[in-house]
């Protein structure tokens, strides 16, 4: 798999660090808090009569490549390394590959034909959601997290959930873009 060089033979590293490194650590720590909360709660609450442990497996995988990901950034950020696009990408297709791989299994492992004779009832699913959420609102940032899910859900108007009205041309106040608006030029959509 080939990253496009171009998003890692930039300047911004050097030219614009506090936003650069503040968008792609924040990536690092949203994959991260997924990776949290599926463990804290999703794992323990459906295994059994899920099995889930290829999914757990799977998690301690990638968590490898994404920390040498993220570690690499702190140190550039820090100025312990040099900004290498050729170190960066090579780091990132470490990561996106195993990423892909565990997302595509999810998908398999939660088939609803899967769920359905695992015995998981409908009560036990939106508790575990219930519980996920809750533990989520612990851990988030909504200054930093919910514009990144936004800029990063391809333009879905119902994900993540928000108190606000969502089209296509408003997709959040703009309080909450503004508090790290350099790091948002980085993301995949824009406002």
């Amino acid at each position: 798999m080939r990253t496009n060089t171009q998003q890692f033979a930039t300047s911004a590293p050097v030219d614009d660090p506090e936003n650069y490194f503040g968008f792609a650590q924040n990536w690092v720590n949203m994959v991260q808090l997924h990776h949290d909360l599926e463990e804290a709660v999703q794992f323990p609450g459906w295994n059994p009569p899920l099995d889930m442990s290829q999914n757990e497996a799977e998690h301690r995988e990638l968590m490898v490549p994404l920390s040498a990901f993220g570690n690499y950034l702190a140190e550039v950020k820090a100025g312990v390394e040099p900004w290498s696009a050729t170190k960066a990408e090579a780091l990132a297709e470490a990561f996106l590959p195993v990423l892909m791989h565990h997302l595509v299994a999810e998908l398999d492992t939660l088939a609803p034909e899967k769920i359905k004779a695992s015995g998981l009832t409908e009560e036990k699913l939106k508790a575990t959601h219930e519980n996920m959420a809750a533990l989520a609102r612990t851990k988030v940032d909504v200054n930093k997290d919910i514009p990144a899910m936004l800029l990063h859900n391809d333009g879905d108007l119902e994900w993540p959930p928000t108190p606000w009205t969502r089209t296509p041309d408003f997709k959040m106040p703009r309080e909450l873009y503004e508090h790290h608006k350099g790091w948002w030029k980085y993301a995949a959509v824009q406002l």
